[in-house]
């Protein structure tokens, strides 16, 4: 390869090294897809509940192209939250996975349950696709997690995606912020619009992000 001729040269002690970390890690060769128009959204509020929560609506619509229609495709999507410490207080953390559709075929009762280990709730979901040149997928999530222990929302990259558009809806009167990670380009910001209370924004990545890159957002009530 090369990558590999260009590392030998330039670095003989650690081209193995090299190699290896961008092969597996930022330019996964075993993969045979990658996703496009990566969309996500997510509607953020105060609990009714307990306003030391939000509830989060969340919205995941990607399209994912094969390299081969007859090859098989393992499509994996997972997330966390972390659960609050234990007190007198009932805890609402909820994890549910509210819709899922593959080229508007309804797949939800491919959805197992939430799980628990130690101090995270934790839900994943495994596709095989095949038979086609690229699936749409749409995923729909709700969410209720704690503030002090969910501060943030964390986006990693599994695999190549080409354009991604994120919009966050919350109140007019809290904020967010994003820091990306990792990313080489920027993730543009649109002018926010504001609807009966209601601020809406989003952010536009034109290119490709790799594995192990993304961004975070950091919310404030």
């Amino acid at each position: 390869m090369v990558s590999r001729s260009m590392y030998n040269e330039k670095f003989p002690d650690i081209s193995d090294e090299l190699e290896s970390i961008i092969a597996k890690h930022y330019f996964p060769v075993e993969h045979n897809f990658y996703s496009t128009n990566y969309e996500f959204i997510i509607n953020l509020s105060n609990c009714k509940e307990n306003d030391e929560y939000w509830f989060q609506i969340e919205t995941t619509n990607v399209t994912i192209k094969a390299q081969n229609a007859e090859q098989e495709i393992p499509y994996r999507f997972s997330g966390n939250i972390d659960l609050p410490e234990q007190s007198d207080i009932p805890d609402l953390t909820k994890y549910e996975i509210t819709g899922l559709t593959v080229n508007g075929k309804d797949e939800t009762a491919r959805i197992p349950p939430t799980t628990i280990s130690g101090t995270l709730m934790s839900h994943s979901v495994e596709l095989v696709l095949k038979n086609a040149e690229e699936y749409k997928i749409s995923i729909k999530r709700e969410k209720i997690v704690n503030k002090k222990t969910n501060p943030d929302k964390r986006f990693f990259a599994s695999n190549i995606i080409k354009d991604f558009k994120l919009t966050v809806i919350m109140d007019k009167s809290c904020t967010v912020n994003l820091h990306k990670m990792g990313t080489i380009g920027e993730f543009e910001q649109s002018l926010e619009q504001i609807n009966n209370g209601v601020k809406i924004t989003t952010w536009i990545y034109d290119g490709v992000i790799l594995p192990h890159q993304g961004f975070m957002l950091l919310f404030k009530p």
